[in-house]
């Protein structure tokens, strides 16, 4: 059986959803910054396509959540029908008082110094009860394809942080290209590691199916090489 990949779209204009799902994206999330993201009106949008919802609520320096018990507000995303929370920013108790209610996901970035490594760096927690997934920022200081760093940060998520997946984060705003992605990915399948996917990542204000579009010619390459998957993350992790 052939492997295949996750491909997740993120911003927070989500009327285009069935057309990302046409174009073989399984997963959306809604980008906040340390408040509510998209709401049950998100999550019913999603399953109304056949899409993972999930939560990016934890963003440039500002955790998941601000000024919230974390524990009332990751189990209020859980009872709304995400199936993921969490982002960048995120502190060591967000990650383990989140697993406890629904899956956590680490974006490790915001130039992390010696790389974007969220474990080696902030020490969060591995992997345990609903999960932790990464997908790692390839960029940095905000239009430089980090490679190195990328690479290094996706394996120190594996090996100690013993995510289930394992994948990588591309800005939108970068450059449209599909090889310096694919590269990293055979890479880190050659290391030995298992590959997830990618997550097309814009912020606040920007369209997913815009992105979609704007990234097609790149995706339909990524895709040629590394199939899209039509499975939920709820179902990929939680059999």
């Amino acid at each position: 059986m052939t492997d295949k990949y996750v491909y997740r779209i993120s911003g927070t204009d989500y009327s285009g959803l069935a057309n990302c799902k046409g174009a073989g994206f399984i997963d959306a999330t809604y980008v906040s910054k340390g408040g509510a993201p998209g709401g049950v009106a998100f999550v019913n949008a999603c399953k109304a396509v056949g899409m993972s919802p999930i939560a990016n609520c934890g963003n440039d320096g500002v955790r998941c959540p601000a000024g919230a018990d974390p524990a009332t507000f990751y189990k209020n995303l859980a009872d709304m029908g995400y199936q993921a929370a969490g982002g960048e920013s995120c502190t060591v108790e967000d990650v383990t008082i989140c697993q406890q209610h629904l899956t956590f996901i680490n974006y490790g970035g915001e130039g992390l110094a010696p790389n974007q490594d969220s474990y080696g760096n902030l020490g969060f927690p591995p992997s345990s009860a609903k999960g932790t997934i990464s997908y790692i920022e390839s960029y940095n200081a905000p239009d430089i394809f980090v490679r190195d760093d990328l690479f290094n940060a996706m394996k120190s998520a594996r090996d100690k942080g013993r995510c289930p997946e394992v994948g990588i984060m591309i800005g939108g705003w970068m450059p449209v290209r599909s090889d310096i992605y694919i590269e990293v990915a055979k890479a880190y399948i050659k290391a030995g590691y298992k590959f997830a996917g990618f997550d097309l990542w814009w912020g606040i204000g920007t369209s997913m199916w815009g992105t979609v579009q704007k990234w097609l010619p790149a995706i339909k390459e990524m895709q040629a090489v590394f199939p899209p998957i039509d499975v939920q993350l709820k179902d990929r992790l939680h059999k």
